[in-house]
């Protein structure tokens, strides 16, 4: 039984290197819709779609490298909830080290686990 209503998001926020990275969920009739963005500047950087049953669809733009994000929320969440899930993704900081990197794939997954002890 789902814990959630339709159409209700869920809004949720870490800060990471003193900015905000949001994550914004729409839980629809039948999927869900989800928006990660933060940074120095928010924008769309990848696009990925996860029907139940078929593999995971990416769309990652041009120079961006949101794609290793933005898949593993699809898959995470299509896996939970066993119906499409559309995540969009784009987290920019300017001139983030490797060491920022991993600060912000670490809180990007802290978010995750927000969202995926929700659809319990």
């Amino acid at each position: 039984m789902k814990s959630w209503e339709p159409m209700s998001p869920v809004v949720l926020s870490v800060r990471v290197l003193e900015r905000d990275i949001c994550v914004r969920a729409i839980f629809l009739d039948e999927g869900m819709s989800v928006l990660l963005a933060g940074g120095d500047k928010t924008h769309i950087g990848a696009v990925s779609i996860k029907e139940p049953g078929r593999s995971v669809v990416t769309v990652c733009l041009e120079g961006h490298r949101e794609d290793c994000i933005s898949e593993r929320w699809a898959v995470a969440l299509g896996e939970a909830i066993d119906q499409t899930v559309c995540v969009q993704c784009g987290i920019h900081y300017d001139y983030l080290s490797r060491s920022g990197i991993e600060q912000v794939l670490e809180a990007c997954n802290q978010l995750l686990e927000k969202i995926m002890n929700i659809l319990k």
